[in-house]
């Protein structure tokens, strides 16, 4: 019985929090079936980023044994965790995701991303809930869970970019093909969104361990600050990207409309399709 209210404790915050992200959900939502497949990649995740990590950690430990507690703290947790562990989750975002016929709105790429590190933290809640009880499992559905949605949100939010940049260049180079483009402008990049979904939540995840194992009251006080203001920032990006929602094909023709303002108004309708905008 006790084992049983721990693992609910340990999964109600990740469950909440699917929840949450899923309702917000406004356009189309996701077949169940995906979520859960993206769920379960999450918390397959774990091993072999768990791996990983013990594989660096003696590395990091020659290479730095030297150095100032700040340095090797720094590299610990910014290379040997950090990096691995949203590393394993863009990979697992892009394989079972990226060419995924479902992927047809803004918010999508946010919800694949917030699923599968939800995912991740479920099973590393329940693990780490086991292993120092109750009390742990309090603090981590306040801290570490939510810090894992945050991170999410960071990677979902550059992924959508990066998913429906590529999608609009595609259409803007069978554009210049068919000769409905005459004079192409400075073409679309995703490049900086592609670099961003791992480099941005690196920082972050990165930063949250990096502030929890110093423990200096500098570093509580700006764990505090760090977590509230990724409560609100976090928060705000799903609301927005919420509302901000639309089908990938009116991204990329209001996108492509207001940079090429010649096309026709159908550039992207068969002649017997309605346009909905």
């Amino acid at each position: 019985m006790k084992e049983t209210i721990l693992v609910a404790v340990a999964l109600l915050p990740a469950i909440a929090l699917c929840g949450y992200v899923f309702y917000k959900d406004r356009v189309e939502k996701e077949p169940l079936s995906l979520l859960l497949l993206l769920l379960t990649a999450g918390a397959i995740c774990c091993y072999p980023a768990s791996f990983l990590e013990h594989w660096l950690s003696p590395l990091i430990d020659g290479v730095f044994r030297n150095a100032t507690p700040y340095v090797y703290q720094f590299m610990k947790y910014f290379f040997g965790v950090a990096l691995v562990e949203e590393g394993m989750k863009l990979f697992a975002l892009t394989y079972l995701t990226k060419k995924n016929e479902n992927f047809d709105c803004f918010f999508d790429g946010l919800i694949y991303s917030v699923f599968i590190s939800l995912g991740f933290a479920a099973l590393e809640n329940v693990m780490y809930s086991f292993s120092y009880g109750m009390e742990t499992a309090l603090l981590r559905a306040v801290t570490a869970v939510p810090g894992h949605m945050f991170f999410a949100v960071l990677m979902g939010y550059h992924y959508s970019f990066w998913h429906l940049k590529d999608h609009t260049l595609k259409t803007e180079q069978r554009l210049i093909t068919s000769g409905m483009i005459i004079h192409p402008k400075r073409m679309i990049s995703s490049r900086n969104n592609r670099l961003s979904c791992l480099l941005v939540p690196v920082l972050a995840h990165g930063l949250y361990d990096y502030l929890c194992v110093l423990s200096d009251v500098w570093a509580l006080w700006g764990l505090v600050i760090f977590l509230l203001g990724m409560y609100v920032y976090c928060f705000a990006t799903i609301r927005k990207m919420s509302l901000d929602d639309q089908w990938e094909k009116i991204y990329i023709y209001n996108l492509l409309k207001k940079k090429y303002p010649e096309l026709p108004k159908d550039f992207m309708w068969e002649q017997n399709e309605p346009i909905t905008l």
